[in-house]
């Protein structure tokens, strides 16, 4: 910050830049120009001219004729600095006050999960057939290598999918986890003996009543229940209670 020596100002300086500083409201500065203007004498006011009739008593002495005063190089750098002071003061109060910067807002994103996608899931996009002939095809205890995604880094290819269920299962591991697992109880329920008509319509009816689904936890508990009800009918069925001896 500029420091001013107010009194290196002349009177019409301090003036005028106490103009300025009402203009702007800056009260310390203000207090501070009326604070100089008041110590200085107010010689102009206390100078009064000498009466016509004046004259000098005899012996008084005779009057010296003064050189006019030189204005040395002191006196001018005096104004120089002046005039500096001034045309920066001016500066300083013209200069606008830092604006805050800006902060830019976030813009709010929707991601389905941080990892990255696990696929379509296999029980909405396949019939229960299809995806028990496609599992046969493969070894057991084979790990299948997922083909590596060429794609760009914003995409996600779970949005593409059709219904609200299949891209729960493409976004979240853990519904595909359960996924999995429905597929697998269809398989024991067919090893079991189950009737394959009865499965597969079963299987129809539940996958119409869960693609809208759009809630993670409520598809969640539907896959939980689907599962249940399949590995009752994977479990072999009780004996039949023995006959009662007569009596």
């Amino acid at each position: 910050m500029l420091r001013i020596e107010l009194s290196a100002l002349s009177a019409q300086e301090l003036k005028r830049l106490l103009d300025m500083a009402r203009a702007r409201n800056q009260t310390a500065l203000i207090h501070q120009l009326n604070a100089e203007l008041e110590s200085r004498p107010t010689r102009v006011e206390d100078w009064s001219p000498l009466p016509m009739n004046y004259a000098r008593p005899d012996h008084a002495a005779p009057e010296v004729a003064l050189a006019p005063p030189r204005r040395n190089g002191m006196m001018a750098a005096t104004a120089a600095l002046a005039a500096f002071v001034s045309a920066a003061v001016t500066w300083g109060l013209s200069v606008p006050p830092p604006q805050p910067e800006a902060v830019e807002t976030p813009r709010a994103a929707v991601v389905l999960a941080s990892l990255a996608p696990v696929g379509p899931p296999a029980g909405f996009s396949q019939t229960p057939r299809e995806a028990s002939s496609a599992g046969s095809e493969s070894a057991p205890g084979q790990l299948v290598r997922a083909e590596p995604i060429a794609r760009s880094r914003n995409s996600n290819r779970c949005y593409d999918l059709p219904t609200a269920a299949d891209r729960l299962v493409c976004g979240y591991p853990s519904l595909a986890n359960q996924d999995r697992q429905l597929r697998s109880a269809y398989d024991r329920a067919l090893a079991a003996g189950a009737d394959r008509r009865d499965l597969d319509r079963a299987q129809a009816l539940w996958r119409a009543a869960s693609e809208n689904v759009s809630d993670r936890a409520a598809l969640s508990e539907r896959y939980a229940r689907r599962i249940r009800e399949l590995e009752a009918a994977a479990s072999p069925p009780p004996p039949p209670p023995a006959d009662e001896p007569p009596f």
